[in-house]
């Protein structure tokens, strides 16, 4: 493979799927991932990310994980969400 070959292959793979060291892969797994967890897990986790990572990470997460919930069947609230979150703060 020359270098123009190469060079297309990466850009085909960045634009039809993206690396998978990307933010946005890394961002994709993580909603997946804390979407399949029990609600008093992903309390736990969500109390977690506000606390360690800020309310402005938080913002970004959780509707995200509250959508891949409701996508897959398992939908959650906020309000039951939160009220979890309050719970494990306590």
């Amino acid at each position: 493979m020359n270098l123009s070959e190469t060079l297309t292959y990466r850009s085909q793979v960045v634009t039809e799927g993206g690396y998978t060291w990307s933010e946005e892969f890394r961002h994709e797994c993580e909603i997946k991932w804390a979407a399949s967890l029990p609600v008093r897990d992903l309390a736990k986790y969500l109390a977690g990310v506000q606390r360690k990572r800020g309310n402005e990470t938080f913002r970004r997460i959780e509707p995200a994980i509250i959508e891949a919930r409701r996508d897959a069947g398992i939908p959650i609230s906020s309000v039951v969400l939160a009220r979890a979150i309050a719970r494990i703060q306590i």
